[in-house]
Formats: C-alpha cells, sequence, structure tokens
C-alpha cells in the first residue's frame, strides 16, 4: 500500500498494481497520525504484520528490504528497527502481533520505538541496513546523498539534485556556512 497526501503518489500506486491510501481520508494532520490510522485499518482487515517504508530513503535498494524482512523474519511479538546514520531516527520499522504498538516518529524516534517494543515485551531487532541510514530531511542529508554519486537505487534523485541546480546551491550553502563533514557523516552506503 501506498500511503500519501500527495496525489501524484496514486500514479505511483496504479503503475506497481498496489492500493493507494489517502492520507486525508484517514482524518489525521501528521505523520505518526497517519500511519497509525492506516495501521489500525490493516489490523481490523487481519493484518497483524507490519512495515514501514518512508519515501526519503534514496539510498535502500532490494536488497536492503529483504535482509531486513529476514531479520524481522518469525511468529512472534517482535519490532524490528532500521536506525538512521544519526542512530536516533527510525527509518525503517516493522512489527508483528502488537495490537497496542503505535509509531512515535520525530526527533529521537529511535529511542521511543525501542523503549515501546521492550515495554510490550516484544522481541527487540535492530537491523543496520545500509540503505536505510540516509533520509532525506534536511540540507546536510541531500549533500550526503550527492557524496555518493548516484549509486545504486540514486541515479534519479542524483541525477534531478544536479539537473535541479540544487546540488550547487547547496555546495554553496555549505561553503558560506563552513561546514565541515568528517568521519561517518558521508557513510551511508
Amino acid at each position: 500500500v501506498i500511503c500519501s497526501r500527495d496525489h501524484s503518489a496514486q500514479w505511483l500506486a496504479r503503475y506497481y498494481d498496489v492500493e493507494f491510501l489517502d492520507e486525508a481520508a484517514l482524518y489525521c494532520s501528521d505523520l505518526n497520525g497517519a500511519v497509525n490510522a492506516a495501521a489500525q485499518r490493516f489490523a481490523r482487515e487481519g493484518c497483524t504484520d507490519l512495515l514501514v517504508v518512508h519515501g526519503d530513503l534514496p539510498l535502500l535498494s532490494v536488497q536492503d528490504i529483504s535482509d531486513f524482512i529476514a531479520r524481522h523474519a518469525g511468529d512472534i511479538p517482535t519490532v524490528t528497527i532500521a536506525p538512521d546514520r544519526r542512530g536516533t531516527g527510525t527509518n525503517l520499522l516493522a512489527w508483528r502481533a502488537l495490537p497496542k504498538f503505535s509509531v512515535n516518529y520525530g526527533i529521537d524516534s529511535f529511542q521511543r520505538h525501542c523503549a515501546q517494543a521492550r515495554a510490550l515485551n516484544a522481541v527487540l531487532n535492530i537491523s543496520d541496513v545500509p540503505g536505510a541510514r540516509c533520509d532525506i530531511d534536511e540540507p546536510d542529508d541531500l549533500l550526503l546523498l550527492w557524496s555518493q554519486h548516484g549509486v545504486g537505487a540514486a541515479q534519479s534523485s542524483f541525477a534531478f539534485l544536479r539537473d535541479s541546480g540544487i546540488a550547487e546551491r547547496l555546495h554553496a550553502l555549505q561553503y558560506s556556512a563552513n561546514i565541515a563533514y568528517v568521519g561517518d557523516d558521508y557513510d551511508c552506503a
């Protein structure tokens, strides 16, 4: 299911022959409300195993998702999380047999999701998924993506950044602010 407020995502759902769920129909004003409302709808339909994949993970590959799902395998109540590169956000999240589990995205969501899994006595799997480390929330995330030189699934995103002039503006912003990137900040792959 593709769940979005953006009706151009409806075309994407038709193209891939998956259901489109309009966020507006869920009567929620934010990401947490939309994901939780969709999860409740799926639970009413008998779905007890859910995976949330956000649309801002340009380096995420099919292999990353396969590895994440393999890590999540089993029949017992489980929460599986792939954190962002900073170790504070939640970029992939799956849960099984936990009707009381709810998402709580935002600053430090990784710790909140881990704490909730423990409170519900679920098995907690932390999965280091290379392509899930890089989400696009801030300008430095776009710089990180640009530094990957269009690898794998990010080729279209890389081309867009280059062709639109965004990459050039990001570099100018980086230099004018004297932003320095060191260590693993660019280690997404």
